[in-house]
């Protein structure tokens, strides 16, 4: 995202609105769709005129909610798991991504740089994670992940904690009128291999080239 936004706003003069409240849709269906939103710094109601709208704005967002609800088909999928998310302020204790199939759930480790490693911990779904405190998340990932072998996990704060409820969908249509969905907007997928990010990733190239041929 860093690379991304210096992309963007230092190299290209690209133009990004931070901190925005209260994000409106208007008119997707007609021929001059804007998004309306709240300036942090005055309070004022602020819009933004386009030709089109990406819906680039994740699983809870508001474009997704401002499709038809007669013209939107969800395509679900539940497994009956919650997991986890732990991202900690913790070294990598591997190099790769490692996976553990306990008898007491999965878990998983997965760097994301020098400093900060992501953690899953399977749990019942809906699950609180105040029945998670500090000691307990790093027993169960010794746990779970420990394996003959395997170096010691490297333990550190845990930046946050947050339950997700596994689960996939798809919605279709992708696009009503000028706008058009993106990634989570889109489809949810498991949090394994990269694979939201490179779904979203391909919808990004799709749609760029499309409104370039437009």
């Amino acid at each position: 995202m860093t690379d991304l936004v210096r992309e963007y706003a230092d190299v290209r003069g690209g133009e990004i609105r931070f901190g925005v409240r209260d994000v409106r849709l208007h008119g997707a269906g007609s021929g001059r769709p804007s998004v309306s939103y709240v300036c942090p710094d005055t309070g004022e109601r602020r819009v933004v005129t386009a030709d089109f709208v990406a819906g680039c704005d994740g699983a809870r967002g508001v474009t997704r909610a401002s499709l038809p609800p007669e013209r939107v088909r969800l395509a679900r999928h539940d497994y009956g798991v919650g997991w986890l998310a732990l991202p900690a302020q913790a070294p990598p204790s591997s190099d790769c991504v490692v996976f553990g199939m306990h008898p007491r759930g999965f878990a998983g480790h997965m760097a994301r740089s020098p400093e900060v490693t992501r953690y899953y911990v399977q749990c019942r779904p809906g699950d609180d994670p105040a029945n998670w405190p500090h000691e307990r998340v790093w027993a169960e990932l010794r746990e779970r992940l420990g394996a003959a072998g395997a170096p010691p996990l490297k333990e550190g704060r845990l930046i946050e904690k947050r339950v997700l409820d596994m689960h996939s969908y798809v919605v279709e249509p992708m696009s009503f009128g000028r706008l058009f969905l993106a990634g989570d907007a889109a489809h949810l997928t498991a949090p394994i291999a990269a694979k939201g990010l490179n779904l979203a990733l391909h919808d990004a190239f799709l749609l760029g080239d499309g409104l370039v041929a437009s």
